[in-house]
């Protein structure tokens, strides 16, 4: 199962959030988050080496299989592929590569590989690149914040789905405040598109403190409001999948 996580405005949380996903839906099968955003958020999250990853597999042509780690001992259900240098370096020639010709093969390659669940972290923005992705994803999940600056990102976003049809989507509400402006918004997203609402995550300092420490905070604090609410969300998008 390929499952995209996309946002359009940065600082919402997505890498995070698909750090967690993936790493909760390691319990349940085994899971590979590929980091298509040459920011490189989610090795720099766990503290490995991101000097070569899924950007050289298109620029070099290396196999996909070169470039999976492992980055804990123990879990034989939860791997990565950073996104590595090229994607950094040669910003507008790696947007290119996924173009649907030229980028098809490698997605023939990664549907190839013996994992349960396969996800993309996206970089945060409507690109040829997140629409590819989601495009060849079975389902994607949107991340927006209870502020102004996300709403409105994210009414864009929403013209941009129902423009190319795309409906097998759900929408995460990520860093909710118990404050009036965070509690307004999030009702507001909720009664526009309750519908595809998969879950609503409080703040919460643990995923502070887990990456602080190179882990996900659904390995290190599993009781922690965050965590649970990233379980709660597995277990609801699993049950959904099903019917």
């Amino acid at each position: 199962m390929l499952i995209t996580i996309t946002s359009l405005k940065g600082g919402v949380g997505k890498s995070t959030v698909a750090l967690n996903l993936a790493y909760e839906l390691s319990k349940k099968g085994k899971t590979l988050l590929i980091d298509t955003d040459p920011q490189n958020s989610i090795a720099s999250f766990l503290c490995v080496d991101f000097r070569k990853g899924f950007s050289e597999v298109l620029f070099d042509r290396i196999d996909i299989g070169d470039v999976i780690i492992q980055p804990f001992k123990g879990n034989e259900n939860f791997y990565i592929i950073p996104n590595g240098l090229k994607g950094l370096k040669y910003v507008e020639e790696y947007e290119e590569f996924f173009l649907h010709d030229i980028f098809f093969p490698v997605m023939k390659q990664i549907k190839s590989l013996p994992f349960d669940f396969i996800l993309f972290d996206t970089p945060p923005r409507i690109s040829k690149q997140n629409k590819e992705l989601i495009t060849y994803s079975d389902y994607f999940m949107v991340v927006v914040n209870p502020d102004p600056a996300s709403y409105a990102s994210f009414y864009i976003f929403l013209d941009f789905l129902n423009k190319n049809n795309l409906e097998n989507f759900f929408v995460i509400i990520n860093k909710v405040e118990p404050n009036e402006i965070s509690e307004e918004f999030s009702l507001a997203i909720q009664y526009k598109i309750r519908q595809k609402i998969i879950g609503i995550i409080p703040l919460d300092n643990s995923v502070v403190r887990a990456e602080g420490e190179c882990q996900p905070a659904t390995k290190l604090y599993t009781d922690s409001p965050f965590s649970l609410t990233i379980k709660d969300i597995v277990m609801r998008f699993l049950d959904l999948i099903k019917r």
